[in-house]
């Protein structure tokens, strides 16, 4: 943050007043502290509002409606439940007046499953409601956006609004982005890897869109809050909000559009320097062309989810363990072959792999690579057949890293740069060399759990992973794991990492903690769950049920 700060403070000219870095590092502290651990959708907005040095110094109280970890820093941000809330503060904020942000509640509200009612904003306003009531109301705001995937960011780290209105220049905000993008805020989306980015603001799209374009991350805009709208376009917009939420890919969908002179003036002095000329409405210039395949669907019965208890466990629905024991038991691949023929083939790769692993070297990681490939029925096997010593050499270093626990994300990278080896190719290939914690992911497989659905408190249904799926042909008959555009497969290799391991490593211990065994066709035996039993068995069952 420093450094940004200090290419930040040569940018301003004297007579400027920069907002003091402790309050962007408290901001971003708030943004943190609120960041869903899966993100699916970032709102991104311009920035929070000016915070002086003294009102930095201000310390947000402890009380019985907020968490008790949160942050206590003061910042003229949403998230900050400080802020409009002069009696939680320690020492209360004369002047400039601790207003609120009340459109930016009112979004954060539309996003909830309470929030289709306009009438729902009354929660979260002074006007409406005693603080204690409204206090819970925001965190439980707050809570379901975490558990749904909403993250708010802003643009620029620093403040481009001073709490009375006032804003910097056109070109300072421009470079206050751009710095902040360099430095932080392209990290920070890269790493939240989500499915969709709104952008909240005309002036914001028109400098980041391009960025998040090269990102290969889908994108779209909505109005900057307070903008005029008639009754019906806010319903509109609140509308479109929610679609987002359930589906982030409908961020591509335009906006209501609509023209509005905005006449703003300057404002003297060492503050901000509001400047500007008349502007229309949200361009629709920015939608993005082409139909993407579904991310999910409900081909899944009913009874079949998951649910995650406050503590954070994992709980299984009766009818995903009937699916799961049954899909395991009678699994095959290929389809041809009988179960018990099928269950016996996985077992010798399994052999196989472990005494090449035990003995590995240039050679015998070709030979892992080649036993994987021709299982999983690549059609571009004879390229690993014939691979060069180049590339036997990266297969080597590669398989050498999936059997680290620090390095699994290198080997999958280095994996799937070889010619003729895909994500998909390089999953499988760990799943033999690490069978008892890897497992593998395709198309079936990722289309399940895209569309297994996660149930979190009140909150609205979720899904318990989020891989990107794009079509296989032009035709748009048959959708397929993304992984060919390379900001797209380090999304969806940072979800096979972060979010579908651990999840299938979670679901095969609940199943071993209800005392559920799975039979093993070839061995005749019952034994415990592992990733890669529970990957094997929502695979069948979508290659033989679910949509293509």
């Amino acid at each position: 943050m420093e450094q940004f700060y200090e290419e930040l403070r040569h940018s301003f000219s004297a007579g400027i007043e920069m907002e003091p870095i402790e309050s962007i590092v408290a901001a971003q502290g708030h943004r943190d502290f609120w960041r869903p651990a899966h993100v699916r959708l970032i709102l991104l907005a311009e920035s929070h509002i000016f915070t002086a040095g003294k009102e930095a110094e201000r310390v947000v109280r402890t009380n019985p409606a907020i968490p008790a970890d949160v942050p206590t820093g003061f910042a003229r941000l949403v998230y900050c439940l400080g802020y409009g809330e002069n009696e939680l503060l320690d020492e209360p904020i004369a002047a400039p007046r601790n207003g609120a942000c009340p459109e930016f509640w009112k979004i954060f509200n539309a996003c909830t499953a309470a929030g289709a009612d306009p009438a729902s904003d009354g929660r979260v306003l002074r006007s409406r409601t005693r603080q204690t009531a409204r206090l819970r109301a925001k965190v439980g705001i707050l809570r379901e956006l975490q558990a749904t995937g909403v993250w708010l960011l802003d643009a620029s780290l620093t403040a481009v609004y001073s709490p009375g209105g006032g804003r910097l220049s056109d070109g300072l905000i421009k470079t206050a982005i751009e710095l902040s993008w360099r430095h932080h805020v392209r990290a920070f989306v890269q790493n939240a890897s989500p499915e969709g980015v709104l952008v909240i603001g005309h002036g914001v799209w028109n400098i980041v869109s391009p960025w998040l374009r090269d990102l290969g991350i889908p994108v779209g805009a909505t109005f900057q809050p307070g903008a005029w709208r008639t009754r019906e376009q806010r319903i509109a917009a609140r509308a479109r909000l929610r679609r987002c939420v359930e589906n982030p890919l409908a961020v591509r969908t335009p906006p209501v559009v609509v023209d509005r002179p905005v006449q703003r003036h300057p404002l003297q002095g060492n503050r901000m320097t509001l400047t500007g000329e008349w502007r229309n409405g949200m361009p629709e210039a920015h939608t993005i062309t082409g139909a993407s395949p579904p991310q999910y669907t409900d081909d899944l019965p009913g009874n079949v989810y998951v649910r995650r208890s406050r503590e954070g466990r994992l709980q299984l629905s009766e009818g995903l363990v009937d699916l799961l024991r049954s899909s395991r038991d009678n699994y095959a691949w290929p389809f041809a072959n009988t179960t018990a023929q099928s269950q016996q083939e996985i077992i010798d790769i399994e052999r196989s792999v472990g005494e090449w692993m035990n003995r590995l070297s240039v050679e015998t990681a070709h030979q892992i690579v080649i036993r994987v490939s021709k299982w999983a029925g690549n059609r571009r096997h004879k390229s690993v057949v014939n691979a060069d010593d180049g590339a036997k050499g990266e297969m080597f270093e590669a398989v050498r890293l999936l059997a680290g626990e620090d390095t699994l994300s290198a080997g999958l990278d280095k994996l799937s740069k070889v010619r003729g080896i895909s994500l998909v190719i390089a999953t499988k290939v760990y799943r033999f060399c690490a069978p008892r914690v890897g497992a593998a992911v395709d198309r079936h497989a990722s289309y399940f759990f895209n569309s297994l659905r996660l149930m979190s408190g009140n909150a609205s249904p979720a899904r318990s992973t989020h891989f990107r799926r794009e079509w296989v042909d032009g035709r748009h008959r048959k959708s397929r794991l993304a992984t060919f555009s390379p900001a797209v497969f380090i999304a969806n290799r940072t979800k096979y990492t972060a979010s579908y391991l651990p999840l299938l490593g979670e679901i095969g211990s609940a199943l071993d903690s209800a005392g559920v065994q799975l039979t093993c066709a070839a061995l005749g035996g019952q034994r415990t769950w592992t990733p890669a039993d529970v990957e094997m068995a929502a695979f069948y069952w979508w290659a033989q049920n679910g949509s293509k």
